[in-house]
């Protein structure tokens, strides 16, 4: 047994297609998953996924030091869903992934040596994202991006001036340390898909600064997402979270800024409506309509399309 032991935990929604290949790269990290705890939150499947978990722990379950399932017995959203998981967690670190992506092999081994080198408390990397066809898996782009990456790696003061403007792509790849959860008082439920950018903020603003490790951790599927769609503007439920995170936690640390909080509070309240004018199609129209209020009502929209760093 390791001297640092992990619990992995597993956000599982109707993954029955993708939940084997998630579970799969748990049992085969190089780390030894005798020094895994196992823990998948279950958030109320209604295909296969948990017969095909029960099934697959009962065949491997035993080759970890601790197996946790829960299957919710309603749709709590993501932040309760992990807020369950988190919170049934014995170890010291956390290891987060959601039921359809999976990781690299050295995952746990990177960021434990990460951890005796470099200490933190939040981790962060690159992650691979992929594609699969006809069970292929095909390799896209890395996440975050340089900008992103950058900004991280300035500290902790570069970072709260980044989230106050856009969030760190980087929630399937984080490596958190359970007390640091408890003191921000683990994802804010007040929000339903979004649980990784009010919880980036609140780490910086407990003055904790993010760490970000130069490899490849986990493999991201790209697809029909709670932020991305081939043929919708957005998930209007995902909006509704960003409207709410702005109002929650943007606009009340910008009283010093008076232009860029009236900026803030048009852009919130108008976004999701100017949406809806569009019937939330995307098309060449909606776009550049949007792209023209985002310029002129969303602070950093035009910083981010410039590839603005934090100095």
């Amino acid at each position: 047994m390791s001297d640092i032991l992990v619990s992995v935990v597993v956000i599982s929604y109707n993954s029955g297609k993708t939940i084997k290949k998630t579970l799969d790269s748990i049992l085969e990290q190089s780390y030894g998953s005798n020094n895994i705890e196992l823990i998948i939150s279950d958030d109320f499947s209604d295909d296969d996924t948990i017969d095909n978990i029960t099934a697959w722990i009962s065949s491997y379950g035993e080759h970890f030091f601790n197996v946790i399932f829960n299957v919710n017995d309603r749709n709590l959203g993501i932040p309760k869903n992990v807020n369950v998981a988190w919170q049934k967690a014995t170890t010291e670190w956390i290891k987060t992934i959601a039921g359809d992506d999976f990781l690299h092999a050295d995952c746990i081994k990177y960021y434990i040596n990460e951890v005796k080198k470099n200490k933190g408390e939040a981790y962060f990397s690159y992650m691979q994202s992929f594609i699969e066809i006809n069970n292929e898996i095909v390799l896209g782009n890395l996440f975050p991006d340089k900008n992103q990456v950058q900004a991280i790696k300035n500290g902790l003061k570069c970072q709260k001036k980044y989230l106050m403007r856009h969030c760190f792509s980087v929630a399937p790849s984080s490596f958190i340390k359970k007390t640091l959860l408890e003191k921000i008082g683990y994802a804010d439920e007040d929000f339903h898909i979004v649980e990784d950018y009010p919880l980036w903020i609140n780490i910086v603003n407990n003055d904790i600064p993010l760490k970000f490790m130069d490899q490849i951790t986990v493999f991201y599927r790209i697809g029909e997402s709670a932020s991305r769609s081939n043929s919708r503007i957005i998930n209007l439920d995902y909006c509704s979270d960003l409207m709410l995170l702005e109002k929650k936690y943007i606009i009340p640390l910008l009283h010093k800024n008076r232009i860029t909080r009236l900026r803030k509070m048009i852009w919130s309240r108008n976004y999701k409506r100017v949406i809806l004018l569009f019937n939330n199609k995307k098309t060449i129209i909606s776009k550049v309509v949007l792209a023209i209020f985002n310029s002129l009502f969303k602070p950093g929209y035009l910083s981010r399309a410039l590839r603005l760093r934090c100095e």
